[in-house]
């Protein structure tokens, strides 16, 4: 994936760039939060991760509606 990422901005912005997938993936990983609406928490009390892999290394992320309010929870939590 790096190498297809390196490419297309090469491409389409004529820019060389080293880009590092892990890095981003780590990221994703340490984005952890709630699922609240209705403002009741859903599923479990802990904070929960955008990305995570299964038993076979593959990665898992929330669902897109599940991610957005997640994302929604980590951003009105940040500065509290």
């Amino acid at each position: 994936m790096d190498n297809q990422i390196e490419a297309w901005m090469d491409d389409k912005f004529d820019t060389k760039i080293d880009f590092d997938i892990h890095n981003c993936l780590r990221n994703l990983e340490e984005i952890q939060g709630k699922i609240v609406k209705d403002n009741l928490e859903q599923r479990s009390r802990c904070p929960i991760p955008l990305l995570t892999y299964d038993h076979q290394g593959r990665c898992q992320v929330l669902p897109l509606q599940e991610a957005k309010t997640m994302i929604d929870y980590v951003w009105d939590n940040a500065f509290g």
